[in-house]
């Protein structure tokens, strides 16, 4: 009866080791899904909708008024990100009977180690033959926008799991979310003239891309 009863927790000791390792190699891929998908979108975005701010008589200066103004302009791509990793923890958790996400600290590093592997492959080089030429101002917001995603991105995901997917947890989940998401949102922007300013320091190339006023 004891062989049977230790031969039966085993075989379950083993099958939930594969199910995690399954579940860690799923949130790797997502990672680098989602990294690349609002990347993407998020440079598309920028080229096409920045002639207000990065060219033109406008683009001579950056007061921290006008960098906050400019992230709440495109805050639709961080909400992106942020609602896409929600969805993926809330399903994480759904997937479990007790509501919590199992190993979740190792979820995060690999849902963290992809986007921050992405992130160190920027290299910003001005090259004079590209087709479609960048200013100087396109790039280190872009730029910027992935220092941000780097560094917020783990508060972030602690928070939508400690605060909002907390089962019967004051008040209603909508309004967490909210809160979560405005409160992101808001810091984000705050970060941005601070990170303007550092971004030249740690990539001296930006200093050679043009501003075409």
């Amino acid at each position: 009866m004891n062989k049977t009863h230790e031969i039966t927790t085993d075989s379950s000791r083993y099958w939930g080791t594969i199910r995690l390792f399954i579940s860690l190699l799923i949130t790797a891929f997502v990672s680098i899904w989602i990294t690349s998908g609002i990347g993407f979108t998020s440079n598309v975005l920028v080229m096409f909708t920045s002639k207000d701010f990065f060219r033109g008589e406008f683009a001579y200066s950056y007061p921290a008024s006008k960098l906050v103004w400019m992230a709440g302009q495109y805050v639709l791509a961080g909400g992106a990100f942020a609602l896409a990793w929600y969805a993926y923890w809330w399903t994480l958790s759904s997937h479990s009977e007790t509501r919590f996400i199992r190993c979740f600290p190792l979820q995060l590093l690999l849902a963290y180690v992809p986007l921050l592997l992405l992130f160190l492959q920027i290299n910003p080089v001005y090259n004079p033959d590209q087709m479609i030429p960048l200013a100087a101002g396109e790039v280190k917001f872009s730029l910027c926008m992935g220092m941000s995603a780097v560094l917020l991105f783990p508060f972030y995901s602690i928070c939508a799991y400690r605060f909002e997917l907390r089962p019967n947890a004051p008040p209603s989940r909508t309004v967490r979310l909210l809160i979560l998401l405005i409160s992101f949102a808001l810091i984000a922007m705050g970060l941005l003239p601070i990170l303007w300013r550092i971004a030249p320091h740690l990539y001296p190339g930006l200093n050679n891309f043009p501003n075409f006023y």
